[in-house]
């Protein structure tokens, strides 16, 4: 169930989100230097924070065009419906096909609501500054021997991160999806071992749902990640890429 609270009239900003995060962030890496963190964990205080305004939080929200598939958080305030998903950077995970994978996948599920009115979706990634620019943010290539279920090795040429993603605030990114890296990432959300599957009232209503699917724009919104800071976090809004 939702959590409805009255707490404050004050309009919701979603770089005041980037910064009370990245404050959390710091405390607690400076705090526990040795343990990592996971989405979940980033989770619980954004959702704090989200419950001083008035409006429903939800975690793990439904998304109704999957079948067994959730929304890591969904805020809605003033008739105007957010949906989140977190990402939290770690090394010698970020890197693999396997979270590259779920990356994708997580863009995917956002931009499912990306076209209704008066919605926004957003997908917040963070974690130590280090780890944030070496293993998501920087140019150095993918493990050669990541996890792929297509059995062919991602191209290390460059970070694949960056065929979604610009990294700097206000730049926009539209994902080619003709190119062979997220090709094959498309075609393993479609087919692979852990398909998304339309649910049986999308399948009757909307028969060809993926045929004008697979458009997707990414906006950095947000881009924390200071020289004296020990954490970064980064905003993308995602939105549908047709022009």
């Amino acid at each position: 169930m939702g959590i409805v609270r009255e707490r404050t009239s004050k309009a919701f900003e979603i770089n005041d989100l980037a910064h009370v995060t990245k404050a959390w962030l710091d405390y607690y890496i400076a705090v526990n230097k040795e343990y990592i963190l996971s989405e979940s964990s980033v989770r619980m205080p954004i959702s704090d924070y989200l419950a001083q305004y008035s409006g429903e939080v939800v975690l793990e929200k439904n998304i109704d065009a999957f079948k067994q598939r959730k929304f890591d958080l969904f805020f809605e305030r003033n008739g105007c419906s957010n949906y989140f998903e977190f990402k939290y950077v770690q090394p010698d995970y970020t890197k693999t096909g396997k979270e590259i994978q779920r990356f994708f996948n997580d863009l995917l599920r956002l931009k499912v609501m990306a076209q209704k009115w008066q919605t926004e979706c957003f997908l917040v990634v963070c974690g130590s500054k280090k780890d944030f620019f070496n293993e998501f943010m920087g140019n150095k290539g993918i493990d050669k021997n990541a996890f792929n279920p297509w059995h062919k090795p991602y191209c290390d040429r460059e970070n694949i991160y960056r065929k979604m993603f610009r990294f700097e605030k206000g730049l926009i990114k539209y994902i080619d999806f003709n190119d062979i890296d997220i090709k094959n990432l498309k075609n393993n959300f479609l087919y692979g071992r852990d398909k998304y599957i339309l649910s049986n009232e999308f399948c009757y209503i909307y028969p060809h749902f993926f045929d004008d699917f697979f458009y997707v724009k990414t906006t950095c919104i947000s881009l924390q990640i200071e020289d004296t800071s020990l954490s970064a976090v980064g905003i993308w809004k995602i939105e549908d890429g047709i022009s």
